[in-house]
Parts: C-alpha cells; structure tokens; sequence
C-alpha cells in the first residue's frame, strides 16, 4: 500500500491508459482463471512468456541471434502458435544484451505486437537498434519505464517496475546490467519476480529503495551467475521457487556453484531450463504449481551443485 502511493501516476497512466485503447482487444484463449508464466528453453539467455488469466500476453525478452537465424523464430514464436496466441500485448526487453534482444526483431515481424517497452537507457547494440527500427517501421509504440510505473491488466494482474531507478541515465549508453529492467508479477496473493541480468548493485539499490521484493518465484538474475543473487537479495525476496534460463554446458558457468550452495542453503526449490527444458510456473492467485517440459521434478538438494 506505502509503495502504491509512492507511485508516479501520470508515468502509470502512460503504459496503462494507452494499453486500454491499443493492447487489450483481443484476449487470446486461456483456460481457467490462472496467470502462467513460462520460461522457454532459449538456451543461453531469457525469454518469458506471461500470459494472465483473461488471455492477455506480455513477453519478457526475446533470446538471442543465430547467424541467420535467431530464438525469437525458432523458440518463442512457435510456442505462442501452440498456445492458441495470435496476439502480443506487449514486448518487453529488460535489457539491450544479444542474449535478450536477438529474437525481438523476428517477433515483432511476424506477430502483432501491442506495444515494446524498453527503459530510457540508449544502446547502439545492433539487435536492440534493430528492434527499435522494426518496431517504428510496423508503428508500434515505443514506451520507456523506469521504477515506480505499473503495468496493469484489466484481471487483477500487474507488472511492476522495479527497477531502472528513476534517476537513470536517461538516453545515456547502456554500460552495465545495473539498469536491467526488474519487473514483479503479481496475481492475488502470488507473485514473481522477473530479474533480467541485474546484477549486485542493481540488488543492492532495489533493497535500500524499499522496493517490494517478496515474491515466491524468483527468475534468477543474469543465468545465476555468481554477479547476482546476493545472500542479502535472497533473504529480502524469499522465494520458494527459482528458476535458472541458461545454456547446457554453457562458457560461462551458469548457474555458478556459489548461488546455487545458496539457494541449497535457503531450501529454495530450482528449476533449471538446461536441465528441465521450458518451466512453467501457474497461479490460481493464491499459490503456484511448477510444470517443466521434462517433467522432471525440482533438482533436489544434494544435485543443485552439480553440473
């Protein structure tokens, strides 16, 4: 409630009075009054689809290149089709990162797409600059978020923003994972939290901001890299479930051994995409239940070290 006032009201309307008029049209099918949110195997990067209990659908990143081709095409689209999506409310891109942005262009292309919401930060990345293009090309709406503004749907559900913080460099060069857009998913008394790559000092700035973090789901930050996921960032969350987008055998070591001895020491039930292929957390509002495209049930404690 404190954090609803602090909220900036005409930044709030932005995204939400315009999505009424432009995005919430043409609910795609969904059955029963559940919110999904499902964290496709893209490999080595994120790509999240959320859909809410009346058929409205957010996109949370995009994945990454493939030379020619890209997991926009090959991964997130395909499954939309299989869901019955023939329409995008929006697509959101946390960051300007390859392994984020490189399947947007593709999306927006080849399905309608309400909106794209990107932060206020600048990048000359040459996916991103793409998206950006493409999205001016086919006149979809461009709107930046920073901290403090809500995405809401007309079913309950919201998408706060929790971060860039609102004094960002706004329009500067994006430099660092600190300014990846933080978004909390809430449905009823559930919620997650969706982290982009933040990294510690993102982590750090959201906790001394009073941000709330509390969430059962928890979409680590940057694949679990040892850069995100501080013990003090997990305590001031709590989840139950999280949930690790990275590669198998990937370069870089995601998730990193450390994170998980931490979340092994929280009892934290993870989740892996390279393991599990796509997860699929489900709310009826008042609780969650996890599907992989495995089926294979949470990695338990003694394997969350393993690799």
């Amino acid at each position: 409630m404190t954090l609803l006032r602090r909220m900036r009201p005409n930044a709030v309307l932005l995204v939400l009075g315009a999505a009424i008029a432009a995005v919430w049209l043409v609910p795609a099918p969904h059955p029963g009054n559940t919110l999904s949110i499902t964290v496709l195997d893209v490999g080595q990067g994120d790509a999240i689809v959320v859909h809410t209990p009346r058929g409205h659908t957010l996109i949370v990143d995009a994945g990454r290149s493939l030379g020619s081709d890209d997991e926009g095409r090959r991964v997130v689209l395909p499954y939309l089709r299989s869901q019955g999506i023939g329409r995008v409310d929006a697509l959101l891109l946390t960051h300007p990162d390859d392994d984020h942005v490189g399947g947007a262009t593709s999306i927006l292309d080849r399905i309608s797409v309400g909106r794209l919401i990107v932060s206020p930060v600048r990048s000359t990345a040459w996916h991103y600059v793409r998206a950006l293009r493409t999205a001016r090309r086919r006149h979809i709406p461009i709107v930046h978020v920073v901290r403090g503004e809500v995405i809401r749907f007309p079913d309950g559900v919201t998408a706060q923003v929790l971060n860039p913080p609102e004094d960002a460099p706004r329009h500067h060069e994006y430099r660092d994972n600190s300014l990846s857009i933080v978004l909390r998913v809430q449905f009823g008394r559930t919620a997650a939290l969706l982290t982009g790559d933040a990294d510690l000092p993102a982590e750090r700035d959201m906790i001394a901001a009073g941000m709330p973090l509390r969430a059962e789901v928890l979409k680590l930050g940057h694949h679990g890299s040892k850069s995100s996921s501080s013990d003090e960032f997990l305590d001031a969350v709590r989840p139950r479930i999280a949930i690790v987008s990275a590669g198998l055998h990937n370069a870089f070591g995601h998730p990193h051994p450390t994170v998980l001895a931490r979340l092994r020491a929280r009892r934290i039930s993870v989740y892996r995409t390279d393991y599990q292929g796509a997860v699929r957390v489900v709310s009826d509002g008042n609780g969650w239940q996890v599907r992989t495209a495995a089926a294979l049930p949470a990695l338990a404690p003694a394997a969350l070290g393993t690799r």
